[in-house]
């Protein structure tokens, strides 16, 4: 794909496709996302042009993903195009194969291929991708070649999806973590993601959703198919717009400093995982905050209904993982008391007894 300035000031997009040469003119230098998204959307409308069995594999990826564009998040739209990006700079060959020569065959040794690639960003070897991301690129393509071919099958192999136990942060890790932040500018989102707040809605709250005993959740800052930070109106799911309680504590400092958050969504992370560094406890990110509120209205009896609700859940999969970890934690602490009690009617007195929790 070539990207050039015109003498007119313009910048124009060109690139080769399934033989035909494809032309975008637009006011504006294209990151080489924007441009790549440009020419699918054209190959997409030019209605002579749809994917056939004929077509390439790099053609229908980008009519594919133009016609989903409006039906998916900008997030798993972004994804794609990454995805899609990958396949042409390392999968050249693959990309120009024809939809109908493709084979399981093929595939297979593009998953296998993927799952010890390279990693882009870091600009290193991966020896072993997640199970998950071999996962989604796997799905990628399924999905392009089913956009063509509805009635394919394939018969890949992939690395097993590994049951991860979800990490809860504990009560001493979060106190510690906001007796560091306190009176900096993260204190008031870190507070907030301990109540359950995904870091989205908080860099999305404005003083007039707060008031002396609770916080309106309804916007999240996301970022758009252009990779630019811009506020949704809406939460990630049906449920997420809620109004949650908080400690007026929380209220009047937010009220004081005259902003919820100020900063870039990473920022937090940043400063989180160099406070946690200079601890000497393990990283946690602002999303695990979340698991600790869940686990925590669990230990205390909270039911799980409530507990979904006030943390804006659109289903019971995560709380039902957690609640299995937190209910593991709470048996541990529950047998200690049951031992303790036994132990001091029947080991002798004055014997040393393991009664930590």
């Amino acid at each position: 794909m070539a990207i050039r300035q015109l003498k007119s000031g313009n910048w124009n997009i060109r690139k080769m496709v399934d033989g035909r040469s494809y032309s975008v003119t637009i006011d504006h230098k294209p990151t080489d996302r924007e441009a790549e998204r440009l020419i699918m959307r054209q190959i997409a409308e030019a209605g002579d042009q749809r994917p056939s069995g004929t077509s390439s594999f790099d053609a229908a990826a980008g009519a594919y993903i133009s016609s989903v564009e409006g039906s998916l998040s900008e997030s798993t739209i972004r994804e794609y195009v990454r995805l899609h990006a990958y396949l042409q700079k390392h999968f050249a060959r693959f990309c120009s194969l024809r939809i109908g020569d493709i084979g399981s065959q093929d595939v297979q040794k593009i998953v296998s291929e993927y799952s010890r690639g390279k990693d882009d960003n870091a600009r290193r070897n991966i020896t072993h991708r997640s199970a998950k991301s071999v996962s989604n690129m796997y799905g990628f393509i399924r999905s392009v070649m089913r956009s063509v071919l509805p009635d394919l099958a394939l018969h890949v192999t992939l690395p097993d999806l590994q049951k991860v136990e979800p990490y809860i942060p504990t009560d001493d890790e979060v106190r510690a973590v906001c007796e560091a932040l306190r009176g900096s500018r993260y204190e008031a989102a870190i507070i907030l993601a301990s109540l359950g707040c995904r870091r989205s809605e908080i860099c999305a709250l404005e003083l007039s959703d707060v008031s002396d005993t609770s916080v309106r959740i309804h916007q999240a800052k996301v970022q758009d198919k252009e990779g630019r930070w811009v506020i949704k109106d809406h939460g990630k799911t049906a449920t997420s717009t809620r109004e949650i309680e908080i400690p007026e504590y929380l209220s009047e400092l937010i009220r004081s400093q005259g902003f919820v958050y100020r900063g870039a969504p990473g920022q937090i992370t940043v400063r989180l995982h160099s406070v946690q560094d200079r601890l000497g406890i393990p990283r946690f990110s602002v999303h695990k905050l979340r698991h600790f509120y869940a686990s925590s209205a669990i230990t205390l009896g909270v039911p799980l209904p409530f507990v979904q609700r006030s943390g804006g859940w659109a289903t019971p999969a995560t709380l039902q993982r957690i609640y299995v970890h937190a209910q593991k934690d709470k048996q541990r602490e529950m047998d200690l008391v049951t031992m303790n009690q036994i132990a001091s009617l029947t080991v002798p007195s004055g014997v040393p007894n393991r009664s930590k929790k």
